[in-house]
């Protein structure tokens, strides 16, 4: 291991992880069959011994970098930041994608409050919604241009990957999956860059990013940026309404929908939820999501159901729909593991259907098996 480091990673999209050789000449990769593994292929000539690679001065690792679902090789080499690719394009080309995960770094050795965390209302995802949507304006911010990705977006028949000229809002867009939540938050801080300037409003970002405390809130957030711009009362107006129109103030993962409405979740894989102290994944028996959606029954109302229809190819069969009457689903982490306080709970392959008084109701989501990626939620009332 220490001349050759293995490293377990998802190379090829099927959801089982793989085993990725750094050997003497390069990468070898032996995949998953769900029982064992294939034997070991020579899959790329660079990253090896031969190539100049030493594990004492050079980190390798795996990640996901443009969200395909497939494990890519970072290698951090003498020239500096090396990217590989599992796709088509390789994203070393991309100054947008490099300047994202050149800002991840920065975070990385910034500060710890980015990780997720459990909170009472399930998995908050806050810190990783901040770590996408800076390291989204670090990289656009380079460049003056709001668009991402348009190199690698080109490849699969795409303008650009995500824009910072974007809409988003809070609770309108907020899903509990980080990329797409740190879009409210990027969006809005490129609207503050074109109100005041670049000089001001890059440099406030950059040391956000260091004084943000562990369990910070959206609001929380918001009062630090404040107090880090260095503004006019007039600039200072106009940047309160940028925040206050993208809903960032009061932003909270407790979602209203109304009856009949189709809401988005992102179902979140026990695959990324690590656990800094012990350096590995987290051992739950669930995973709740980011958000809870809260529905109100009205008077004359006796029945809520609640449907919840997966937006990819997926099964329901690992997930479980938690209800609660008049307060939200309780979540708490005991001795490695989770305990969650609902008046109901429910397989999500088939609709909920739950006896109703007038009132607010609670839906919280969790992943109890190998399952990830978005699911649409409508609750109705008879």
């Amino acid at each position: 291991m220490d001349l050759h480091p293995r490293l377990l990673g998802d190379i090829n999209g099927d959801r089982m992880d793989d085993v990725v050789g750094f050997g003497q000449d390069g990468v070898w990769v032996s995949l998953s069959t769900g029982t064992s593994f294939t034997t070991a292929g020579y899959w790329l000539a660079d990253y090896g011994v031969a190539s100049g690679w030493s594990t004492d001065l050079h980190l390798r690792m795996l990640a996901d970098l443009n969200g395909d679902g497939r494990q890519d090789i970072v290698g951090f080499g003498g020239p500096g930041i090396l990217v590989g690719i599992a796709g088509s394009r390789n994203l070393a080309y991309d100054p947008d994608v490099f300047g994202h995960e050149l800002m991840h770094i920065y975070q990385a050795y910034s500060t710890h409050a980015l990780d997720p965390f459990l909170s009472s209302t399930g998995l908050n995802g806050l810190g990783r919604a901040i770590g996408e949507g800076t390291a989204d304006y670090y990289s656009c911010s380079v460049l003056g241009d709001p668009n991402v990705g348009e190199y690698t977006a080109a490849g699969i028949g795409l303008a650009f990957l995500s824009s910072l000229a974007n809409d988003a809002t809070c609770p309108d867009d907020l899903v509990g999956e980080s990329h797409h939540d740190g879009q409210i938050l990027s969006g809005a801080l490129w609207e503050i860059r074109e109100q005041i300037g670049a000089e001001r409003t890059d440099a406030a970002v950059r040391d956000l990013i260091t004084m943000i405390e562990p369990g910070a809130t959206w609001s929380d957030l918001v009062e630090l940026l404040r107090a880090e711009l260095d503004v006019t009362p007039a600039e200072s107006e106009a940047i309160d309404a940028v925040l206050a129109r993208r809903g960032l103030p009061s932003c909270s993962p407790l979602v209203s929908i109304e009856p009949g409405e189709a809401r988005a979740v992102w179902i979140i894989s026990k695959d990324d939820l690590f656990d800094p102290a012990t350096r590995s994944l987290l051992s739950w028996s669930q995973y709740p999501a980011g958000i809870q959606l809260a529905v109100t029954v009205p008077a004359g109302s006796t029945t809520l159901t609640v449907t919840v229809t997966p937006a990819e190819d997926q099964e329901l069969d690992g997930i479980t729909l938690h209800v609660r009457a008049g307060t939200p689903v309780s979540w708490q982490a005991q001795q490695g593991s989770v305990t969650v306080t609902a008046d109901a709970s429910f397989p999500a392959s088939a609709p909920a259907i739950v006896d109703a008084t007038p009132g607010t109701y609670y839906l919280s989501l969790a992943a109890t098996g190998d399952v990830d990626g978005f699911v649409e939620v409508v609750a109705t009332v008879e």
